[in-house]
């Protein structure tokens, strides 16, 4: 009998907590928060929409993969101007070899 008090104290608990507005969901990259409804992080840019790899005219500037986060790091601020130069010179160097220039 003890477990029925305890148990509906448990669920009034978690409808609570479920109806609190502290809640926000937050970027797994930057743990910043954002708005449920955006795509992308405003932060750092990290795909946050379950649907945003899905979504083909969502997800045009980052189809290119890896191509995407290193350009996106390239143009950071918060990036140090020496890590910015790799960066940039990595993607030069890729961009002669898909053309076949090299």
């Amino acid at each position: 009998m003890e477990s029925e008090p305890s148990k509906n104290k448990e669920e009034k608990d978690i409808e609570e907590l479920n109806h609190q507005e502290q809640a926000k969901p937050v970027c797994l990259n930057c743990f910043q928060p954002i708005d449920p409804l955006d795509d992308y992080c405003p932060n750092c840019g990290a795909m946050v929409g379950n649907f945003t790899p899905y979504i083909p005219v969502r997800n045009i500037r980052w189809s290119i993969g890896i191509f995407g986060k290193i350009w996106r790091q390239a143009w950071s601020r918060n990036t140090s101007i020496k890590a910015r130069l790799i960066k940039l010179i990595i993607i030069i160097f890729w961009l002669l070899i898909l053309l076949k220039i090299i």
